[in-house]
């Protein structure tokens, strides 16, 4: 291939020449365009494009440029990417890339995208990027989950030789601001349990506080998943929430999340109880219960984790009405706090962190003591008290 730089009427180009199979084929691109100029571009920069050019040619990583939008791109990919990733991971990054990206960078082709796009777009995200028009922005969580779609996207072009580098690779994303815990105190989530023993998700709330399994695992149990006789439940698939409605999927997003947990005797007999009470609502209501499901509707069908989250919150609200002083009371939040709680109760009863990630399926110990560092404070006092008979 050549390279030459060519000026017409004060603009400066790169007109390049090659033979493809026998072919003659030319292209001319534009030196402004291609560095990304608000202004004219200069004979320096247009020279130290071509050698760049020519230097990339050389060394087989030149590509041409292309006049793809990005938006047209990434559009293509998600719907064809739907495939490799679970409904509801594309569903929120086709949402993201909808509400977010293709905004801010949709405009731009491919090869004319650059690092400092990706900052800009961080940065103001951060500070209004809100796609409900509220007040405020996105969180730092949010943000970097957009830099992974990025990073992930630009990866697939990158493959098909569209662009010479991944971009996003150049830039980092803004450290993830973990998230206050919520939790309960021991003590208050036994009476919890004590006052909504009649309600129709009481078993729910106690499988939560006895294992830590999370809403979408808790209400993805079916019966085959109890083993009676050795006493345990198989967490293999959990329900997720997508824009359809509720959606059963395999639980194995790490290798911890598809787990055997050891359950008491008390909890045996309150799932017995479970199923004897379904078997009565079948009959009454000839509902079928196809799915196998512990948890269901009236109807049989598959309960939402947002409505099971609503049921929830209804519960603590109910419990303290009951409750006349302000601390007695709980905070109404979602059902993530029983696990948190369970979490939090087991390392203050010194149980070894490794066994709390196996039991809540963390993908390795340093999430759960990530997660859980509120604990480590009070588990320091202890720690220390422990050498005070010395003096």
């Amino acid at each position: 291939m050549n390279a030459r730089v060519v000026k017409k009427k004060g603009n400066y180009y790169i007109s390049m020449e090659w033979y493809h199979n026998g072919t003659r084929k030319t292209k001319s691109i534009s030196v402004r365009k291609e560095l990304g100029l608000d202004r004219s571009a200069e004979a320096r920069e247009a020279k130290a494009l071509r050698d760049k050019i020519m230097h990339e040619h050389r060394q087989g990583t030149y590509v041409l440029p292309s006049s793809t939008l990005f938006k047209e791109f990434i559009t293509e990919w998600i719907d064809n990417h739907q495939y490799n990733l679970k409904p509801t991971t594309h569903e929120s990054y086709k949402r993201f890339i909808d509400n977010h990206i293709i905004p801010e960078l949709g405009d731009y082709t491919l090869q004319t995208l650059r690092p400092s796009h990706l900052k800009t777009l961080y940065n103001k995200k951060l500070k209004s990027g809100r796609a409900d028009g509220k007040s405020g922005g996105l969180s730092t969580r949010s943000v970097s989950y957009i830099h992974t779609i990025l990073r992930e996207c630009l990866d697939s072009a990158l493959e098909d030789e569209l662009i010479p580098r991944n971009i996003a690779k150049a830039v980092s994303p803004p450290t993830v601001n973990r998230p206050d815990i919520k939790y309960w105190p021991w003590d208050k989530a036994k009476l919890f349990l004590e006052n909504t023993c009649n309600d129709r998700y009481y078993l729910f709330y106690l499988i939560a506080l006895s294992t830590g399994m999370n809403r979408g695992e808790i209400l993805g149990l079916r019966w085959q998943d109890v083993n009676w006789k050795k006493k345990t439940i198989s967490v293999l698939q959990t329900v997720v929430n997508i824009t359809g409605g509720p959606l059963i999927q395999s639980s194995a997003k790490t290798k911890n999340r598809t787990r055997t947990l050891d359950i008491t005797d008390k909890l045996i007999a309150a799932l017995k109880e479970q199923r004897k009470k379904q078997s009565e609502e079948i009959i009454a209501l000839k509902n079928t219960n196809r799915s196998g499901l512990i948890f269901t509707t009236t109807s049989g069908n598959v309960v939402s984790p947002r409505n099971m989250d609503r049921s929830f919150e209804r519960a603590i609200i109910r419990y303290n009405k009951t409750k006349k002083n302000e601390e007695d009371k709980l905070l109404v939040t979602g059902t993530h706090v029983l696990r948190h709680t369970y979490a939090t109760h087991l390392l203050e009863e010194g149980v070894h962190p490794k066994v709390v990630q196996e039991r809540l399926g963390h993908a390795n110990i340093r999430v759960t003591l990530d997660t859980y560092s509120h604990v480590v404070p009070r588990l320091q006092k202890e720690v220390a008290a422990l050498t005070d008979d010395l003096i």
